[in-house]
């Protein structure tokens, strides 16, 4: 631990240990970034029948692309970067499979099997990773964004 880290801390409990922080300003600021970036992917929470594959396809490789860019800077508690590259991998299978030359030929039934799957896939990773930099920096999400959140029922 290094002493900005330590400068970090604002709490600390017992039994059985524990500690809060404040994380720095620019992981706050990065996040704050990718969940704004994150608002305008409609592909992230529209209903599957109102978005094309090919538009799909597009807007991933962008999501990708910034996911990419900003990977360097990515850090925080173990979880977020851990989030972070599964959410990538997702965002890189998804693009193999709907941006594979032979998906045009697939029967329309394999086609959307392939595309939901995918999609769900896609989803399910972004919406881990956002409800973590939610919750870690405590950053309010776009509603539509926010449907991707998995809740866990309580």
């Amino acid at each position: 631990m290094r002493w900005s880290d330590i400068k970090r801390i604002n709490g600390f409990s017992t039994p059985f240990v524990g500690v809060q922080w404040t994380p720095p300003a620019n992981q706050r600021d990065l996040a704050s970034r990718l969940l704004a970036f994150l608002e305008d992917r409609r592909v992230l929470y529209r209903e599957e029948e109102r978005e094309g594959a090919q538009y799909c396809l597009r807007s991933v490789e962008m999501i990708r692309d910034f996911l990419t860019q900003i990977a360097p800077e990515i850090g925080g508690p173990k979880e977020l970067p851990v989030l972070f590259k599964k959410f990538r991998k997702s965002c890189r299978e998804f693009c193999d499979y709907i941006g594979d030359p032979s998906y045009p030929t697939y029967k329309p039934v394999v086609r959307e099997a392939l595309f939901r799957t995918s999609l769900a896939d896609l989803r399910a990773h972004a919406g881990r990773l956002v409800g973590a930099l939610a919750m870690t920096y405590q950053i309010d999400v776009d509603d539509d964004l926010a449907t991707i959140i998995p809740f866990k029922p309580e």
